[in-house]
């Protein structure tokens, strides 16, 4: 765990509580799948017609067109491969004070604890589980990962950057006991 490098990240007297990290898990598990190949498909056919109308010698469109559609397809067909492998990196902790995420790069989100007003577990198909922190969009489920990759930020008058609203620790083998943690009177167990 990298609990050495969230150490200076620490408030005088915050101390950690539970700790966790995103388990091992497939790029095209059941509950993505559907997403990922639609994207997919949208993203080759919506490349495809931009690329044939470019080549059309009426459209006036030179080789830095092509050139640009062809990277920007490759780059959306890339997106859901970088995010796995994104969030194969991410570390979770709950401390007495916060809820925090780090991601692969080493940037720090957190949600203050008392302003959590949500905690939703969802059950993978892999046996890990998520968690869902905070005001989520409706959307959240069926794009957890997507949100687990973006932590949804809103600064308030006097907040630090990187303070989030929602955030999602996403296929933990762990997660119910950080229930624990997030919601009082809550037993691990029982869940």
């Amino acid at each position: 765990m990298k609990e050495d490098q969230l150490d200076p990240e620490l408030r005088e007297g915050e101390y950690i509580q539970w700790q966790g990290r995103t388990g091992a898990f497939s790029l095209l598990e059941p509950l993505a799948r559907g997403t990922i190949f639609g994207k997919w498909l949208c993203t080759l056919v919506a490349g495809g017609v931009l690329l044939a109308l470019a080549g059309r010698e009426d459209a006036g469109v030179g080789p830095a067109a092509a050139i640009a559609i062809v990277l920007g397809t490759a780059a959306l067909l890339a997106a859901p491969v970088l995010e796995w492998w994104a969030l194969r990196g991410q570390h979770y902790w709950i401390t007495n004070e916060r809820a925090i995420v780090m991601t692969r790069e080493h940037r720090i989100c957190s949600m203050e604890l008392k302003e959590i007003d949500d905690v939703c577990l969802v059950q993978g198909e892999n046996g890990m589980h998520s968690l869902i922190l905070g005001e989520a969009p409706g959307e959240t489920r069926r794009q957890m990962r997507w949100f687990a990759c973006h932590p949804r930020g809103q600064l308030r008058p006097g907040e630090a950057e990187g303070q989030a609203v929602s955030m999602v620790f996403y296929g933990l083998l762990n997660a119910k006991d950080a229930l624990v943690w997030l919601v009082p009177g809550q037993d691990a167990a029982g869940v």
